[in-house]
């Protein structure tokens, strides 16, 4: 199946598109008010409700198209790197050595120490 969208569908898409906003903006001259039946609120929240049921079915629509296993446009699984067994023995070795300069002699040398207290560098 070709993932691409038709020519076709979208121009049935389009036209039905405008159909429905040619329908929905038409004057209303000459009509009588719609009846709500005395209870707008609910009229407009019944509406919002169907509206969100609508989007949430076409949400669920997308995520199961989206989830569905393409096997045809699949990207062939990538080789993992493998770290060489030399570098992770210096990395951890730097890291105990830098660990154990500092518990023997103190801090790094120019490197700037944080201030305590909250007091500034010209004050004593």
């Amino acid at each position: 199946m070709e993932s691409r969208p038709r020519p076709l569908l979208v121009a049935v898409s389009v036209g039905l598109l405008l159909f429905v906003v040619a329908l929905a903006s038409r004057p209303d001259a000459g009509l009588p008010p719609p009846d709500v039946g005395g209870q707008p609120a609910q009229v407009a929240v019944d509406t919002f409700f169907y509206l969100f049921l609508l989007a949430a079915l076409a949400a669920l629509v997308i995520a199961v198209w989206a989830l569905w296993p393409h096997p045809d446009v699949d990207i062939p699984p990538l080789e993992r790197r493998r770290w060489p067994l030399l570098l992770a023995l210096v990395a951890s070795l730097t890291v105990v050595g830098l660990v154990w300069w500092r518990a023997r002699w103190g801090p790094f040398p120019l490197l700037p120490l944080p201030l305590t207290g909250g007091a500034d560098a010209g004050q004593p």
